[in-house]
């Protein structure tokens, strides 16, 4: 199974929280451990070693780490 993660947005939701240059996905919300990106992307470690994640270029840097 390949797992595709969309993980994008203008960051304006759930502002000031998330804003354009930081957005929702790069925060840790749920815990203090990791952002929601990586809670995703740790869930879907356990049904497939094939990940791919689709973000916003400007983010992709915040993505990589």
């Amino acid at each position: 199974m390949i797992v595709l993660i969309i993980a994008g947005g203008s960051g304006t939701r759930l502002w000031p929280l998330s804003i354009p240059d930081y957005p929702k996905h790069l925060l840790k919300i749920n815990n203090d451990k990791y952002s929601l990106l990586q809670n995703t992307y740790l869930r879907s470690k356990e049904i497939s070693n094939k990940i791919y994640v689709v973000s916003e270029v400007s983010h992709i840097n915040y993505v990589k780490e």
